[in-house]
């Protein structure tokens, strides 16, 4: 194992990267072992501990939020994207391409499986939520989205620059943002984080 975790670091690849690989091998080890594939005595995880990294907060704060939700925009691309942002918080944190793959509303809920892990979600569509979708409605799909396919890297820039302009001492424009990291991940921190705090 300590081989392994080697070679994956030569392959420049994240602590954690690395320990959700192992964990994985490790699952498939336990599972072989209780459905007796192969003897404990072949276990390799027993005095291995597998390591494992904190990640930076990736959520914002009921503040930021509120600073979010008030901010004028000064483009209607940075005005959708906030609002889209805005719409998978309400939407208890979907991620991007489950949001850009719903295809309507039922019974005033959204229903659908989420992508990674296959778990049925049903989530009742509030107001907040429902007027971010009657405003960017699609035809095929919920949303009217142009350029589906790279969406996501493009939503991840343009977040990153909603911000209110401020001017420095120099009375030169700068862009004072409201979470220089903020990426579509920040979105179901953000619910789960705020929900544990209202």
């Amino acid at each position: 194992l300590c081989d392994l975790e080697l070679k994956l670091k030569q392959d420049n690849l994240s602590i954690n990267t690395i320990s959700i690989i192992l964990r994985n091998m490790r699952a498939v080890f336990n599972f072989a072992i209780t459905n007796e594939i192969i003897s404990s005595d072949c276990y390799p995880f027993r005095r291995y501990k597998i390591k494992q990294e904190e990640t930076r907060k990736r959520a914002l704060s009921l503040e930021q939020m509120r600073a979010l939700i008030n901010l004028h925009c000064d483009s209607d691309k940075k005005s959708k994207f906030r609002d889209i942002f805005l719409l998978m918080v309400y939407l208890i944190g979907i991620n991007t391409k489950d949001l850009l793959n719903l295809k309507e509303i039922t019974n005033g809920r959204i229903e659908y499986k989420r992508c990674k892990t296959g778990r049925l979600y049903s989530i009742k569509v509030e107001p907040e939520a429902m007027a971010i979708i009657n405003k960017y409605r699609g035809s095929e799909f919920l949303l009217d989205i142009d350029n589906r396919n790279n969406f996501a890297n493009h939503f991840d820039k343009v977040l990153k620059k909603l911000g209110n302009i401020s001017y420095d001492a120099n009375n030169r424009k700068e862009l004072v943002s409201i979470e220089p990291m903020l990426s579509s991940y920040y979105a179901r921190h953000s619910w789960g984080y705020i929900c544990l705090r209202t």
